[in-house]
């Protein structure tokens, strides 16, 4: 008989694989529990790794009843990426100011520009990077 961290950890490896498969960028969960919310809520921040440059972004932020709810709408919305990905692409161009030669390339797939800056720029100085935005065309 399966039990709930059973089936956590089923969804966590779906969601691992779904990422990886897509961009080989490794995946991380963070979970925070809020005791005091109305009807006491678990936030995860689903995390990214990316392969070649280490540099760690935020992939999604949910917010449930459970650990389990939070895992499936973060399926949901890799599904709805996976969907919409032309719609909802945007490519960063970045560099570290230590490193200005060295350029990356990040691929995000939000709505609008400011969910990518919010994205990128996640538990970093803003002053450290320089980046430029571009809205990918629909095919």
């Amino acid at each position: 008989m399966r039990t709930p961290k059973d089936d956590r950890f089923i969804l966590e490896s779906k969601i691992i694989a779904l990422i990886y498969n897509d961009n080989k960028n490794s995946v991380h969960f963070d979970y925070h529990f809020d005791p005091d919310a109305y009807l006491a809520s678990i936030r995860l921040e689903v995390y990214t790794v990316k392969a070649q440059t280490n540099e760690v972004l935020l992939f999604h932020e949910v917010i449930g009843q459970n650990t389990l709810e939070v895992l499936q709408r973060t399926i949901q919305h890799i599904e709805y990426i996976h969907k919409n990905k032309e719609k909802y692409s945007f490519s960063v161009t970045w560099n570290h100011v230590n490193t200005p030669d060295f350029k990356h390339i990040s691929h995000f797939f939000e709505p609008n520009k400011e969910m990518v800056l919010e994205k990128f720029y996640h538990n970093k100085k803003i002053e450290d990077y320089l980046i430029t935005i571009k809205h990918n065309p629909e095919s």
